[in-house]
């Protein structure tokens, strides 16, 4: 027995009984405030020195807040929080690899299978060589898991297949078609990056730690899963183990659905650092429905937007007040209510009302009889998308079904997806029936226009209408998105005197989008901006920021601010692209085409990405050059037609007619419907001589654009070289009735003696 023994045992003899049970009690005390501490659970076999090296030491864990909060404990435990993420676990694991499976995506196998206590996946990369690869973590729970594997330098990458539990099958998330190693978001591409995309909002008290100048990551964390302290105040928590009665979390209901909105949407993450109590627009940037194929014109979701976008444009999430732990518990993420009864909708609903919501009786608003599914309310107002193939969410943007914008525009609706075998004029009968006028509602105005300004209609007709919509509207997220497609235009004074007052807008979603619309005008335009560096806002402060990056003064707060964005999201082609156009704002081309080729390397199926290196290049009087970034682009893209049309105009530019002409004509084989096009090359075959070809190509630019009065003043003089001087007339006061301050088309008609 060594001396330390012998010693300690007589220390605790000379002690009295009642002592030793107070020295007791209090090992009992310190073992359980400091048990969360400690990581028990066993790594899996070959695990990588990353996953032994990411749990933070020392961490709380939700293993301290057990014993004080069994009740809501016990409710988490069972949540997809809990089991967000987790080790692999040969117990619950191993039935998905025995036996041996193999799986077929983009014409490529891969193999499953279980072997030396290990799960092994053996698959090709885009090397062409089969890889074997170990995971050693899994991601999520139902109705889908997928495996996450070690890569190296510190990377996990996400299997594109993914495991039903419930079906016992495996399947692949992007369907029977996959993808191919060499894309982007492929499995072993950035874009399905764990520490990147996935692991913010599957850990608790993650942090990425990306080196730029290694390429690599030293993430950490204090526990796997989205556990207490991701929600509560982590700052807080010793204090509060050592005293229950120190607070915890910040009782504030805007900054609690910010901790749900962090994850629960579809954003940018721009800084670092959000921790319970953040504000959700100082660390995130919400997409915006502004872009075909993210939401539809209605605001229904599309592509996986998650919940916070659709429920900000929301009527109860937008503008009465509503947030997530209304409906939702915050431990379980269960329903508060029953919504199979309608119970969690009619809290509000029913008589009297709450915050302002119309009280309605089921049967007799919905016209469907009790219990059937029609009259359930998430059936009309919260339909079903399937994301990943097996992964159906409900739209919290309590759309209203519309049938009859099906049939105009193609957006979906909750009666035919119910109704089948019933055609969509069946269902126009039956709302109208039913609901009348209260149909033809200011909804139906917002999303005709959306839809117009997402088929890539600009004109201003559409652009006045954006303007007064967003004028009246009063919800924030609707209002920014009006404005910024209206910013199409910015060309236009009422355009950007909107812009110029929403930078004072109550909302910073608002004065970040006109910011963003302001940004393209020359620096003298855009000096209104430059107070918003210090609004109270990251997300405003940023953008500010961004618009205003060819005049930042070096060192700044604005500035170092700023940096610090770009470099925290410099581990995806669109970061390095960024970082990219940051050094070309500071006049440093070297570095700016770095980070493009950075970016391009990373994914080279990303047209944008050589456009931008091509314009920077041309703009640093390197057309040459530019030319063959755009070639580098075709062979990946060989029918893209903005890098057609960029080709072609630069080859216009370097004397290269022929060649130029031949772009153009590959450009319009891919999209005729590009007016611009079509007036370049027509100037091109004045330049050439060719001027009836010329009128001919000018005429397709006004069929395509009937609002711009470049192309008919261009057929004017062209009509004119032909000594038609009658057609010469006609389309120069066709361009001044499109644009009656159109001075070039009233010089040519002073000039042909037509006006005084």
């Amino acid at each position: 027995m060594s001396e330390d023994v012998v010693r300690r045992q007589k220390w605790l003899a000379a002690l009295g009984g009642a002592a030793v049970l107070a020295v007791v009690a209090a090992i009992v005390l310190w073992f359980q405030w400091d048990a969360g501490r400690i990581r028990r659970t066993p790594l899996p076999p070959g695990a990588s020195e990353s996953l032994r090296d990411g749990f933070r030491p020392n961490a709380l864990t939700s293993a301290s807040c057990r014993s004080c909060h069994e009740e809501v404990f016990a409710l988490w435990e069972q949540s997809h929080h809990a089991k967000a993420n987790r080790l692999l676990s040969p117990k619950k694991d191993r039935p998905a690899f025995i036996p041996a499976h193999t799986l077929l995506s983009a014409g490529l196998e891969t193999r499953m299978f279980w072997k030396s206590d290990q799960a092994t996946i053996e698959t090709p990369l885009a090397d062409g060589v089969v890889h074997t690869f170990h995971p050693d973590m899994v991601l999520a729970h139902t109705p889908m898991q997928q495996f996450l594997v070690p890569f190296g330098d510190g990377r996990w990458q996400v299997t594109e297949w993914a495991w039903d539990p419930a079906r016992a099958d495996w399947f692949n998330v992007y369907g029977s078609e996959g993808r191919h190693p060499r894309e982007w978001g492929s499995w072993a591409g950035r874009g399905m990056n764990w520490n990147s995309n996935c692991a913010a909002c599957h850990m608790t008290g993650f942090e990425k730690g990306y080196a730029i100048s290694t390429d690599s990551y030293a993430s950490r964390w204090d526990e796997m899963g989205v556990s207490c302290l991701q929600c509560h105040e982590a700052a807080a928590g010793e204090e509060h183990l050592r005293n229950p009665k120190a607070p915890l979390a910040r009782r504030d209901w805007d900054n609690q659905q910010d901790n749900c909105a962090a994850c629960h949407s579809r954003r940018e993450e721009m800084y670092p650092g959000f921790v319970p109590g953040s504000r959700y627009d100082d660390h995130y940037r919400l997409a915006l429905p502004v872009r075909q194929g993210l939401y539809y014109p209605d605001g229904q979701v599309l592509d996986e937007d998650f919940e916070y976008g659709s429920f900000l444009m929301s009527k109860m999430g937008g503008r009465a007040g509503v947030t997530c732990l209304d409906c939702h518990n915050a431990h379980s993420g269960a329903n508060k209510l029953p919504v199979a009864s309608n119970t969690n909708c009619l809290f509000c609903h029913a008589a009297p009302g709450q915050r302002g919501a119309p009280v309605l009786e089921e049967t007799a608003h919905g016209h469907h009889a009790a219990g059937s599914t029609g009259n359930k309310c998430i059936e009309c107002h919260m339909t079903w998308t399937t994301y990943m193939q097996r992964d159906p969410r409900r739209d919290h943007g309590f759309i209203v079904p519309d049938p009859l914008l099906t049939k105009e525009l193609g957006i979906p609706n909750a009666c035919n997806k119910c109704h089948a075998d019933k055609s969509v004029d069946w269902a126009i009968e039956w709302t109208d029936r039913w609901y009348g006028d209260k149909m033809n509602r200011p909804e139906r105005e917002r999303t005709r226009a959306l839809a117009r300004a997402y088929a890539g209609e600009s004109g201003k007709e559409l652009t006045a209408e954006l303007l007064r919509l967003a004028e009246r509207e009063d919800i924030a997220m609707w209002r920014a998105a009006l404005l910024n497609l209206a910013s199409r235009r910015v060309d236009l004074p009422d355009v950007r005197d909107a812009l110029t007052r929403a930078l004072k807008d109550p909302s910073p979603i608002v004065r970040a989008a006109s910011v963003d619309g302001l940004a393209p005008l020359p620096a003298a335009a855009r000096t209104e901006i430059a107070a918003l560096l210090d609004d109270p806002v990251r997300l405003v402060r940023l953008r500010a920021a961004w618009a205003r990056r060819d005049m930042l003064p070096t060192g700044g707060n604005a500035t170092q601010e700023l940096i610090r964005s770009l470099e925290f999201n410099a581990d995806q082609p669109s970061g390095a692209a960024s970082m990219g156009q940051w050094y070309f704002a500071q006049r440093d081309l070297k570095q700016a085409e770095a980070w493009y080729r950075k970016a391009i390397a990373w994914d080279r199926f990303s047209p944008p990405l050589f456009a931008d290196l091509a314009l920077m290049q041309n703009a640093s009087q390197q057309s040459a050059r530019a030319v063959q970034t755009l070639d580098e682009g075709l062979a990946s893209s060989p029918s893209n037609a903005e890098l057609l049309g960029m080709k072609a105009l630069l080859l216009a530019e370097l004397g290269d007619f022929t060649g130029a002409e031949t772009a153009f004509q590959k450009t319009l084989a891919v999209d005729a419907n590009q007016p611009r096009t079509w007036y370049n090359l027509g100037l091109l075959y004045a330049q050439k001589e060719r001027l009836a070809d010329a009128i001919e190509a000018l005429k397709k630019a006004e069929e395509f654009d009937k609002e711009s009065a470049d192309y008919p003043y261009a057929r004017a003089t062209i009509h004119l070289r032909m000594g038609d001087k009658a057609a010469a007339q006609e389309a120069a006061r066709k361009a001044l009735e499109i644009s009656p301050e159109f001075a070039p088309a009233g010089t040519l008609l002073k000039s042909m003696g037509t006006l005084p």
